[in-house]
């Protein structure tokens, strides 16, 4: 399954929206207060994600490429 990314303000309103019509009573059969946060726990388990996680995840694998290049090369060609 590929991960789907939509902008971050779509993501968290459709979490929040999706929380406050359950806990206001759309679905009567489920007990308890539901929080965004466990909206977009199931979301992310779907693939759903917000934009900004591609692009934390896109840094975080150039910073590490960088790294790994930067180590092969030798210490005498690196600039001081």
């Amino acid at each position: 399954m590929k991960n789907v990314y939509i902008p971050a303000d779509v993501f968290d309103g459709l979490t929040q929206g999706l929380a406050k019509r359950l806990n206001d009573g759309l679905m009567p059969h489920i007990s308890g207060h539901i929080e965004p946060h466990q909206i977009a726990e199931i979301l992310a388990d779907s693939c759903l994600l917000p934009a900004d996680v591609m692009r934390q995840v896109i840094i975080d694998q150039n910073a590490e490429a960088y790294r790994q290049a930067e180590s092969m090369v030798p210490a005498v060609a690196r600039p001081a």
